[in-house]
Order: structure tokens, then C-alpha cells, then sequence
């Protein structure tokens, strides 16, 4: 079963098997919609659904936390290509968050830095 099978990876690796992440979200949705939608697979312990700085609305994820990891299998094999609001959902183990590189960084990552070759005349 992919349950199984995804318990098995979750074992031997970073992914924490209490946590779910959601994607493509109608924008429009509010955190009891995502808490009322993911409870009938278990007790959601937590749930995180970041929105724009910009806009009232979230940014088209979210993250679930359950209390056990058999809820969390539970709802990645029934929600993955599930339909809510006209959009299809994409649903999996949440991964380890990886440290984020410093504004500094990524503007260094994006301009590399050149010099005007010299000129013999």
C-alpha cells in the first residue's frame, strides 16, 4: 500500500510524518476551512496557512499538523488530486524547512559580479 510505503521513507529520512503540506489553495480560504476539510482524517493539532503581506488572502498553501502519523498518511492518500473550490490539490509529507539564505545572499546568488577587462594600449 502507499501508506506503507510512505511510512517507510518517512522512517529513514527528514520528513516529519505529523505534518502535511497542502497545495494549490483557492486563495480565498481561511485556516477553519483548511482545519474543517483535513479533521475527518484526524485530530488536526495545527494548522499553518501563511497569507500575503499584500493581499487579504493566504498564498495558495498550507501546512497540517496531526497528532498521530497514521492521520497524516491518512489525509495525503485520500486529499493528493482532490478537488476543493475547482482546484485540484496537491498533497504530501511535509519535508524538514532548509535553513533560508540571507537577503544578501540570494541578491549575490543573482548578480554576478564582473570587472571591465584591461586594456593594453
Amino acid at each position: 500500500s502507499s501508506s506503507l510505503l510512505l511510512l517507510t521513507e518517512a522512517a529513514g529520512s527528514s520528513i516529519d510524518v505529523g505534518e502535511i503540506f497542502v497545495g494549490n489553495l483557492d486563495f480565498r480560504l481561511r485556516k477553519a476551512d483548511i482545519v474543517c476539510a483535513f479533521s475527518q482524517w484526524g485530530q488536526v493539532v495545527e494548522a499553518t496557512l501563511p497569507s500575503s503581506e499584500i493581499h487579504d488572502q493566504n498564498k495558495g498553501f498550507a501546512f497540517v499538523k496531526y497528532k498521530d502519523a497514521r492521520s497524516c498518511l491518512l489525509a495525503c492518500d485520500n486529499m493528493h488530486g482532490a478537488t476543493m473550490c475547482g482546484r485540484t490539490l496537491a498533497v504530501s509529507l511535509a519535508k524538514e524547512r532548509q535553513e533560508r539564505e540571507t537577503d544578501k545572499d540570494k541578491r549575490e546568488m543573482k548578480r554576478p559580479r564582473f570587472s571591465a577587462p584591461a586594456l593594453d594600449i
